[in-house]
């Protein structure tokens, strides 16, 4: 089984990329994925990273009202528009 560490070294079993989930569906299903805080690492992404910064900020916020006072992130944000290659080529 592979390792998969975070930029500050803790374990996730899954990272998970929720394209366009700044709103809606996406903002739901990403909210539901951030709530198991132990093992789901969300990347947000949206075209907007005012957008995006506002729905990781959302999100950790309602992980606090629901009791995790842990201080590791698990959501993160990408900001691109992928109809624009340019925005995600390297």
């Amino acid at each position: 089984m592979s390792t998969n560490l975070n930029k500050d070294g803790l374990n996730f079993k899954r990272w998970i990329l929720i394209t366009g989930s700044t709103d809606g569906f996406g903002r739901q299903l990403a909210q539901e994925l951030a709530a198991n805080i132990y093992e789901n690492f969300v990347i947000i992404h949206g075209r907007s990273e005012k957008n995006c910064q506002k729905t990781v900020e959302e999100l950790e916020i309602e992980q606090e009202n629901v009791g995790n006072n842990r201080k590791q992130r698990n959501v993160d944000f990408v900001a691109a528009d992928f109809s624009k290659l340019s925005e995600v080529a390297y």
